[in-house]
């Protein structure tokens, strides 16, 4: 695949007349916390769009905030073993999205790319992700991201664990 960037992004939400904003920063924000600091919104606001490997099958998971995304979640959804769900390698990354790692858009991609997003990304209207590039984000409400994509809705990030009273 050839190598994309955030024009490429904004081509695509334009010939798509999706009412998204790409935002060119002045640093980059390779961590979530840098994501939420440089635009002023809670982490949890923050889309991570991360390619996993499930079995040999490429599958782009849109978690968010500082949680990990559940690997046997992922794996239940699938029927494999968890140790069978891996995150892509760099090289994967960009060889199949055409982006670099930590500037992955969450849409915009080839047919044929299985997309699982976080139930819980409905809870915001407002979000930020990967723009194309590590100094670029994607400004997109929630409703608009998610009736773009094709993707499945599902309980897949980690919760922390319950607090003794």
């Amino acid at each position: 695949m050839r190598k994309r960037t955030s024009q490429d992004l904004e081509t695509y939400l334009s010939s798509r007349g999706i009412a998204a904003e790409v935002i060119k920063l002045p640093v980059d924000t390779l961590s979530v916390k840098e994501a939420a600091r440089a635009v002023g919104v809670a982490c949890d606001q923050i889309v991570k769009s991360l390619l996993l490997n499930v079995s040999g099958r490429e599958v782009l998971v849109l978690g968010h905030g500082l949680a990990p995304v559940d690997r046997g979640k992922v794996a239940a959804y699938f029927a494999v073993a968890k140790h069978r769900v891996r995150l892509a390698t760099r090289s994967e990354v960009e060889k199949r999205t055409g982006y670099a790692a930590g500037a992955v858009p969450p849409l915009g991609h080839d047919e044929g790319l299985l997309i699982l997003a976080s139930a819980r990304l409905r809870d915001y209207d407002l979000l930020y992700a990967g723009g194309g590039a590590t100094n670029v984000l994607l400004r997109i409400t929630s409703e608009d991201l998610l009736t773009n994509i094709d993707a499945e809705e599902i309980d897949l990030m980690e919760h922390p664990p319950e607090q003794s009273a």
